[in-house]
């Protein structure tokens, strides 16, 4: 019987446990705001983003088929900031979401958007979202 219980719990951490692929501190500079003076100077925007799918089918093969091209994925994301004017930082989340989750391989993405130069008192002001398929 202890050898079922230990064959099950393996079975279900293969299903409950997601690699993931962390693109740390991308800068992109950005029209992003409500305020006038945010309307026209570009800004910092500090992206922090988890990709979770399975990495075990490139770690075996060594095949970047195999995987998602970080690469690719931020410069989509860095384009998408530089050329857009958004308003509010859950927008442009929400966008860099839909880009990640657009390829076929990426189950979820976790995004944290930092604003550095938002507040005067404070280094940063910062939202995070999770979404998935």
């Amino acid at each position: 019987m202890q050898s079922d219980y230990y064959s099950l719990n393996i079975n279900l951490n293969k299903y409950t446990i997601m690699d993931r692929i962390i693109i740390r501190d991308l800068t992109v500079m950005a029209i992003i705001g409500t305020l006038p003076h945010e309307r026209n100077i570009a800004q910092p925007i500090i992206f922090n983003i988890e990709l979770m799918l399975d990495l075990a089918p490139a770690g075996h093969s060594d095949a970047l088929d195999d995987t998602v091209n970080y690469q690719d994925i931020e410069q989509r994301i860095k384009k998408m900031a530089e050329t857009g004017k958004f308003f509010l930082l859950e927008k442009l989340a929400e966008t860099a979401a839909e880009i990640c989750l657009s390829y076929d391989m990426i189950d979820k993405v976790k995004i944290t958007l930092d604003k550095p130069q938002a507040l005067t008192d404070s280094a940063s002001v910062a939202i995070l979202i999770e979404r998935g398929k």
